[in-house]
């Protein structure tokens, strides 16, 4: 396919694998179309992620996430790293029907408006419904010291 010009189709005949076990088989024939340049190839994970966190965010209350933005700032400012677990611990439940998705939407808007950046490091999670799992730690942009 990388020789085959932009826009076109090209089709390849392939015997059978295996003719002595299946001698009544066809050759396969395949058809391969190489996109025009200005079609637009199938969206990325990074979009497909993005459309998703969007999606999640516009599903849940607007009070909810101006709360949970605050408790995130707040944490933030008091602590100098910061994980999820530590919002977990202080968000008020989620309303009935939305997603616990919105929580890394809430984390990618705290990095996004330099409240917060992640560092290397990753610890287990001690949510017992996290089952374990290594979560990021971030820094806290807005730290206050002392």
């Amino acid at each position: 396919m990388a020789d085959q010009p932009l826009g076109t189709t090209r089709r390849w005949s392939a015997e059978p694998l295996f003719p002595d076990l299946f001698p009544d088989q066809a050759p396969q024939v395949v058809e391969i179309t190489k996109p025009a340049p200005h079609v637009k190839l199938p969206v990325a994970g990074e979009d497909l992620r993005d459309a998703g966190m969007a999606t999640v965010w516009e599903n849940t209350p607007e009070n909810w996430r101006t709360v949970a933005m605050t408790l995130l700032m707040q944490l933030a400012q008091v602590n100098e790293e910061i994980t999820t677990d530590d919002l977990w611990a202080v968000l008020p439940p989620l309303p009935s029907g939305c997603h616990p998705n919105v929580i890394g939407t809430l984390w990618m808007e705290a990095v996004r408006h330099h409240l917060i950046e992640r560092t290397e490091r990753m610890v287990i999670s001690t949510r017992e419904n996290a089952h374990a799992r290594r979560v990021p730690v971030y820094r806290s942009l807005v730290w206050r010291h002392g």
